[in-house]
């Protein structure tokens, strides 16, 4: 129980069932959808991931946190089963507004491997920088899954 209501508080409802998901909706009274607004998004099969050092690009992030006190790295490591990279950058870029999130999860020049990078802007003086590096199409990694990361800023 505790699980499936941490699950859809932290807008990961897409990882548990959706029994499970319905029983949480009216046992707090509000849905799903809109417990995950202004919340990062992950395929279901992701794993989250914890590193001590970042897994994103900080030198891009470096001009966009001077504006923000502080920032919280959240990673996600997605199931090798997800979409070629172009779609699931759409698909990332849709999942997030559909969050009330607005952004443009854009294509980085970066020749090792396929990587997308952008800010999106919730409500509240949040926002996410959101990357994906699809380590499926670089060059010796040909079985490492996508890593989507978000950092939070605030």
């Amino acid at each position: 129980m505790a699980e499936a209501v941490s699950m859809v508080v932290l807008g990961r409802s897409n990882w548990i069932p959706a029994s499970h998901t319905r029983w949480v909706e009216r046992w707090l009274g509000t849905g799903a959808t809109i417990l995950a607004n202004g919340k990062p998004w992950a395929p279901a099969g992701s794993r989250e991931v914890l590193s001590r050092d970042p897994l994103y690009d900080e030198a891009a992030l470096d001009g966009i946190a001077v504006r923000f006190e502080h920032a919280a790295p959240l990673y996600f490591s997605l199931p090798g089963e997800v979409d070629p990279h172009a779609r699931l950058a759409a698909d990332i870029q849709i999942r997030l507004v559909e969050r009330q999130l607005s952004g443009v999860l854009s294509r980085t020049d970066d020749d090792r491997l396929p990587r997308y990078a952008g800010l999106f802007s919730g409500t509240g003086g949040v926002s996410l920088w959101v990357e994906l590096w699809d380590f499926r199409e670089a060059t010796g990694f040909k079985t490492a899954d996508p890593i989507l990361a978000y950092v939070v800023l605030w």
